[in-house]
Formats: structure tokens, sequence, C-alpha cells
């Protein structure tokens, strides 16, 4: 078995070289298509940036903790 050389790029699976027309057919791309769909991109999202805290509505059995947020200690440490 040869060894691939270094100077020949990897070759893509059938996915990945494929990814690129689904994205188009999605529509995935179209905020960066031009400079400036980014600029407008981003100038609506300082003016309206989108909700980063939990969904609305959350499934009962689900439960949501922020990590590294110090809450009150339920069993204080006295000094002494």
């Amino acid at each position: 078995m040869s060894e691939p050389r270094a100077d020949t790029p990897p070759r893509l699976s059938l996915a990945a070289r494929l990814m690129p027309a689904a994205m188009r057919l999605r529509r995935a791309n179209r905020h960066y298509r031009t400079r400036e769909h980014v600029r407008r991109h981003l100038e609506e999202l300082t003016v309206r940036p989108r909700p980063a805290g939990p969904p609305r509505r959350i499934r009962g059995d689900v439960v949501v903790m922020a990590l590294g947020a110090r809450l009150a200690d339920p069993h204080p440490r006295t000094a002494g």
C-alpha cells in the first residue's frame, strides 16, 4: 500500500463534495453571498440581536442550569 503524498490534497467524501450545493439549495449561505449581504446581516443583528436565553417553553422533564453561576448556597458554612 502506498503512502499518500504530502503535496496532494486529501480526498473529500461524497458528502463533503455535495455540501456546498446542498447549502446553496437550502439558501443557508444567503447572508454571505456578497460583502453587502454580510454588512446588512451584521447591521440587522446589531440593531435586533437574537435572544440568547433558553427557549420560552421547556418540556416538564427538562432542567436548565446555568454553569458557572453562583447560586445561594443551601448549606452555608459558618466560620469558626
